[in-house]
């Protein structure tokens, strides 16, 4: 039930803290299996019929692009906000990754029965720490989650109709939602990421959902002139500079227009962890987390040469 009259205090970027489950009103399904997000959008969205045909009015919602652990196509889910969260909300114009308020609007918090938010609780439930989840949905991206399609609560039931939630359910009465979060797949402790592409099995099959990934096939040995003796060269190894990594991968992330006056210190980690991995592989992205994310003066060792600082859970201008 929504409660009139209550206004939630927005975090210090303006936008809506999708992690503060107080801060929502009252108020699609996927195989079940092991999955890793690997992009979160906030979009307006109108579920269409496969005929083309739309079905209902557009909604604000999230869009995740999810793909199955130990391989398989990407699969993409849209989770509602509500059907009138737009006349309050709208996509943020810059990132898309959070909402901000739309001028004018009733500013009426997005509610709490919608499958958003109860995917947002299902996160909770698995472990995910207080703090992680404010207004930037990227900190997500990356995570590794087992997904299950359960029925809806009792407190659902006649809501759907109502809101237009039925056209993103599977199946009638189900939420697809998180079961469990994976020890090795949490980008704000520095693991997850999306896996690298996997090489097919001989049968040119990789399990579902066991989250491994096939041996790569054998090199080819080089061909040797007559006589000489054929070697294998063993492989090079790679020298990689933390600090530049660091500097490189921190300045990405500062260099954004969206943190311009400042970044919150998880969103920089988790940030920076993905844009090193990106350039230099997620083992250089590791070695860089544990020397300059595990103190303020270690990470101020960076920043200050960058022109910023840490100021308590922030990262903000010098």
């Amino acid at each position: 039930m929504a409660i009139k009259g209550v206004v939630k205090v927005p975090p210090a970027s303006g936008g809506f803290n999708f992690g503060d489950m107080s801060a929502y009103s009252s108020g699609g399904g996927i195989p079940e299996g092991d999955y890793v997000w690997k992009e979160l959008t906030v979009e307006m969205f109108q579920p269409t019929k496969l005929s083309g045909a739309t079905v209902g009015p557009a909604k604000l919602a999230v869009r995740i692009v999810l793909a199955p652990l130990g391989g398989g196509e990407d699969r993409e889910q849209h989770y509602s906000l509500g059907t009138n969260a737009h006349q309050s909300w709208q996509p943020n114009p810059e990132t898309g990754k959070s909402i901000v308020a739309v001028p004018g609007g009733p500013g009426t918090p997005p509610n709490a029965s919608t499958n958003w938010a109860m995917l947002v609780k299902s996160l909770f439930d698995s472990g995910l720490p207080n703090g992680v989840l404010q207004d930037d949905l990227s900190v997500l991206e990356g995570i590794h989650v087992h997904m299950a399609n359960v029925p809806e609560p009792e407190d659902r039931k006649g809501f759907r109709a109502k809101t237009g939630e039925a056209s993103e359910i599977q199946a009638p009465g189900t939420i697809a939602v998180v079961t469990e979060i994976k020890d090795d797949g949490k980008p704000w402790e520095g693991t997850g990421g999306v896996p690298a592409e996997t090489a097919p099995k001989p049968n040119g099959k990789v399990p579902h959902g066991t989250g491994q990934t096939a041996a790569p096939a054998a090199a080819t040995r080089p061909a040797t002139s007559r006589g000489a003796t054929a070697t294998t060269p063993a492989a090079p190894a790679v020298a990689e500079d933390t600090e530049t990594a660091a500097i490189t991968g921190i300045s990405s992330v500062l260099e954004l227009p969206q943190y311009a006056k400042g970044v919150g210190k998880l969103i920089l980690r988790t940030s920076t962890f993905k844009s090193v991995s990106s350039t230099s592989g997620q083992e250089v992205a590791q070695k860089v987390i544990n020397t300059y994310f595990s103190s303020d003066d270690s990470l101020n060792s960076i920043l200050n040469s960058l022109g910023y600082k840490v100021a308590g859970p922030q990262v903000v201008p010098a």
